[in-house]
């Protein structure tokens, strides 16, 4: 019981100052708006910050009780968890081929499994075929991204007329005209800007 009141309490911290990280970072985007009421903003975040760890405080206690006053505690051993590579059949096997697969075991609501028999082999050949296209649509996407940001890379790197340009030094305003008049540059051809 003392280990899983520990786990359970690690990861509602964990949780809770995820989200006070995230709190942080949007309040620090906008406290400089502060100045314009005249307040400090440097002591108008530490106070919205202490008010925000004392926050986080209170939640993680009020979530780790109420965790553990719904825990359901469960008696006697555990049954055995079929491993992955046992529920579902190899991509080479055939369809009707029942030498060596066996049944796995359907899970419970707490995920433990049961001792009943598991869905049908239609209902796991298709379960199957969708977890295979997702996962080839996240590598497919990951690829993309992956050429995105190389192209990115190789195009900023032979960047021929993008980036700032770089002109020579700029006339200051009462420095003398570059025009040769003699005049001040703010009142020969700097008088219109």
């Amino acid at each position: 019981m003392r280990y899983t009141e520990r786990m359970i309490m690690l990861s509602r911290i964990d949780q809770q100052w995820k989200d006070n990280l995230l709190s942080m970072d949007h309040m620090k985007e906008g406290i400089g708006m502060r100045a314009y009421g005249q307040k400090d903003p440097l002591v108008e975040f530490k106070k919205e910050a202490f008010i925000l760890f004392q926050d986080m405080m209170n939640r993680i206690e009020d979530e780790t009780a109420r965790f553990l006053f719904f825990l359901q505690p469960v008696r006697g051993e555990m049954p055995d968890v079929p491993m992955p590579e046992d529920d579902w059949p190899d991509e080479d096997s055939q369809e009707g081929d029942d030498s060596g697969a066996r049944e796995p075991r359907a899970a419970g609501p707490n995920g433990h499994t049961t001792g009943q028999a598991a869905a049908p082999p239609e209902d796991k050949k298709a379960a199957q075929a969708i977890f295979i296209d997702l996962t080839r649509n996240i590598q497919r996407q990951k690829d993309r991204e992956m050429q995105t940001l190389l192209a990115g890379n190789a195009r900023a790197g032979t960047s021929t007329g993008e980036g700032p340009v770089i002109r020579g030094d700029k006339v200051g305003r009462n420095d003398p005209c570059p025009c040769g008049s003699g005049k001040k540059y703010k009142k020969c051809h700097g008088a219109g800007k």
